[in-house]
């Protein structure tokens, strides 16, 4: 299939605090000698994607100085959440794109190709207006839990912070990587509204704010654990180190 017409917003503006990120982004921490962002870029070039946009904001020179002019930037001077900074991210669609990939670039070095057109391809054969990869992990800690009916259909998605004890126990993920119709997100990103505990958008309302208009959706349940390695502290990216290392051999 042509992904010519498909887009992909790599969220990269992220501080990095508990990683103690200083003079560059942790996206480009190395993995096996090569920054872990690097690794999605590639795979997005390989499909055959339109076009990449890096959004970029704390020690951005970091992130430019090595992509150079191969991708397209966004820039994100204040960081409020990951809502607002994908829609940051649109303003710098090219007009031919009908769809739009949104992932965290500190957690997707591990996705396969394979995944990446699986997501694509579910959300316009489905004729959904987003369609996202969620997880089941062992510990679900700190992680965004999806909410299902008795019928297994997706009503929201829960941060950790905002969850209860009962949601909290719940083991089924949101893994952070979305493709959308572009023109429902740039619709209804509008509607996310600032969390009143961190005062941030998050992406993950839109979920809910797409099933409250009666528009479809689809999720992909991953079997695999190890396709999707967050990095947030400096124990995390020593484990993705050791597991790069691992499949190279």
């Amino acid at each position: 299939m042509n992904f010519q017409k498909t887009a992909a917003i790599i969220l990269a503006a992220g501080k990095g605090t508990r990683i103690n990120a200083k003079d560059k982004n942790k996206v480009m921490f190395e993995l096996a000698k090569k920054p872990m962002l690097a690794y999605s870029v590639e795979k997005l070039r390989q499909i055959g994607i339109g076009q990449i946009i890096l959004v970029v904001g704390f020690a951005k020179d970091s992130v430019v100085d090595y992509f150079k002019e191969s991708v397209d930037y966004a820039v994100q001077k204040k960081r409020l959440g990951t809502g607002h900074a994908a829609k940051i991210g649109l303003i710098k669609l090219k007009k031919e794109i009908n769809y739009v990939l949104v992932f965290y670039g500190d957690d997707s070095a591990f996705y396969p190709k394979r995944l990446f057109r699986k997501l694509i391809n579910t959300c316009q054969k489905e004729k959904a207006v987003l369609a996202f990869l969620t997880l089941t992990k062992k510990d679900p800690f700190g992680l965004g839990r999806i909410i299902r009916n008795k019928k297994g259909e997706v009503l929201k998605i829960i941060e950790e912070k905002n969850a209860t004890p009962a949601e909290k126990k719940i083991k089924e993920i949101n893994m952070g990587c979305y493709c959308f119709r572009r023109d429902f997100l740039e619709k209804f990103i509008a509607r996310i509204k600032k969390d009143r505990i961190k005062g941030e958008y998050y992406l993950t309302d839109i979920v809910k704010i797409a099933l409250d208009a009666n528009q479809p959706i689809k999720t992909i349940k991953i079997k695999n654990e190890d396709f999707w390695h967050g990095v947030n502290t400096r124990k995390e990216f020593l484990k993705a180190q050791r597991k790069i290392e691992k499949l190279n051999g």
